[in-house]
Formats: C-alpha cells, structure tokens, sequence
C-alpha cells in the first residue's frame, strides 16, 4: 500500500482547513512537507474512550510554510 502524500498549495490552504489526513492500514503518518506542527488532542468516539471522556495525542498541522515562518526560524537559530 503506497503512503497518501498531499501536496498543498498554502494560498489554497483554505480548501484544506479541517481535513483529517490519515495513514493507509499499517502504514506511519506521513506529515506534508513545509507543515508547521504542534501537538494536539483529539477526542476518543468510539467505545469506552468516548463514554469515558478519553482524548488521544495528536500532531495538529498549523500552518504551511512561508517566507515569514522561515525568517523567523533563521532568527531563533542565529539567536542560539
């Protein structure tokens, strides 16, 4: 089974906002290339995890990459 891999234009990001992206059956997550990342929850719905109130670790996709995002990652490197 091959990986989906989405590319995403950031001016059409937009389109893409709320989208679950999810790895085929056996397979890792692959992360679009020039996502920010943060760690997230999401709620458990199903079975015992939802009746019980669970949430489960997530990584949560931000934003894309811009020119902005790199600048201010150049700065916090120099500033190391």
């Amino acid at each position: 089974m091959e990986n989906q891999i989405f590319e995403v234009d950031p001016h059409t990001l937009s389109s893409f906002l709320g989208a679950i992206i999810e790895p085929e059956p056996g397979q890792p997550l692959i992360v679009p290339e020039g996502a920010v990342v943060v760690p997230g929850s999401r709620p458990v719905t199903t079975g015992k995890g939802r009746e019980w109130g669970l949430s489960v670790a997530t990584p949560v996709i931000v934003k894309y990459r811009d020119e902005r995002t790199d600048a201010r990652t150049a700065l916090e490197q120099w500033i190391r």
